[in-house]
């Protein structure tokens, strides 16, 4: 079994060398290469399998890794805006989806944070844990008639009641 070093070191030599083989785009550092797979659709569909058959490994836990570990070290630690996420969730009442919710809560902090870049999928699942746990915090007010939860009017009066 590899170890996580062993195989973060032959997963980052392995996407380098298929980026390229698909690409061909000479990629010196795995920030260059994961830069062209953002960048090229068509790069993203067959890069799993081929990636697998290098590892020895399937080609879902390549994915897997890629998208639950590995690519987290190309965007902000989320941690400092977990209140801020959280304030967003507990704010909004109305939505379709947790997508959309997802989009929404993105948006709002891109507006306060422009230069803000995050995991989609961290700040998909911390969302998702905040509006399904909306009766657990402290932060809201809920109607049991109507089934709705209020945050409070202000951010600062929200980050006054402390961490979750």
């Amino acid at each position: 079994m590899w170890r996580n070093q062993q195989f973060k070191a032959a997963f980052e030599t392995v996407f380098i060398k298929v980026i390229y083989s698909k690409t061909q785009v000479m990629c010196d550092s795995v920030l260059i290469a994961h830069s062209e797979y953002l960048q090229r659709k068509d790069v993203k569909f067959s890069i799993w399998k081929e990636m697998s058959k290098y590892l020895k490994t399937s080609s879902k836990k390549v994915h897997d890794y890629y998208h639950n570990t590995w690519s987290k070290q190309f965007y902000d630690d989320i941690a400092p805006y977990r209140q801020q996420i959280k304030y967003e969730v507990l704010k909004t009442i109305n939505y379709n989806t947790i997508q959309q919710l997802v989009n929404d809560v993105c948006n709002q902090l891109t507006l306060r944070y422009p230069s803000l870049n995050l995991h989609y999928q961290t700040l998909y699942q911390l969302v998702y844990y905040i509006n399904n746990n909306r009766r657990l915090f402290a932060a809201t007010r809920c109607n049991e008639n109507e089934q709705e939860c209020l945050a409070f009017s202000t951010l600062e009066q929200f980050e006054q009641i402390g961490e979750f």
